[in-house]
């Protein structure tokens, strides 16, 4: 719903509404409060909504030049690798342990926006995504405690990373391999 767009609502009924948010392209990423009001029958509702402005992602792909290394490979047909190779027909697949990781270290420092994961059948119920600039000491970025599969995108306003982690926790189902 658009603001000034109208609901019809019969006495007694609900409804939803789909509100849209457009940030400005100045607008600094972080969470903000947008007063909200709807007026049924001369009475106004108003409410906070929280809001979250993502930082702009935009370029080239940096997994594509960057070198891949894990906890562990299933075997040699789902080796870390693959996990940047550009190829959507192979992946890497952990042992079936919760604490498999998978990282990357990137081409040169940069600044992250997004992570993408693309999962298999198997994947992570919950899982953090940690970033460094030496490989050695590493910060939480995102914390994942609902993973759902499918392709997640995790945003981050992270700058001087050289390094990338999924590190997991939990993966569902519980004996599958990411």
């Amino acid at each position: 719903m658009r603001p000034g767009g109208q609901l019809s609502l019969t006495r007694g009924g609900q409804t939803s509404a789909e509100l849209e948010f457009t940030a400005g392209a100045a607008t600094a990423a972080g969470s903000y409060s947008v007063p909200v009001e709807f007026t049924a029958d001369g009475r106004t509702v108003s409410e906070l909504v929280r809001v979250r402005v993502h930082p702009r992602t935009a370029g080239t792909d940096l997994a594509l030049t960057a070198t891949a290394s894990a906890s562990g490979d299933l075997s040699a047909d789902f080796m870390s690798a693959n996990v940047n190779d550009g190829d959507p027909g192979t992946r890497w697949a952990s042992p079936a342990i919760d604490n498999s990781w998978v990282q990357l270290q990137l081409a040169r420092p940069a600044t992250l926006g997004k992570v993408v994961l693309h999962w298999a059948a198997a994947y992570g119920a919950q899982y953090l995504v940690q970033t460094s600039a030496d490989g050695v000491h590493w910060t939480t970025a995102a914390s994942v405690l609902d993973g759902q599969g499918g392709d997640e995108t995790v945003y981050l306003d992270t700058p001087d990373v050289s390094y990338v982690r999924m590190q997991g926790s939990s993966r569902r189902p519980p004996t599958g391999t990411r």
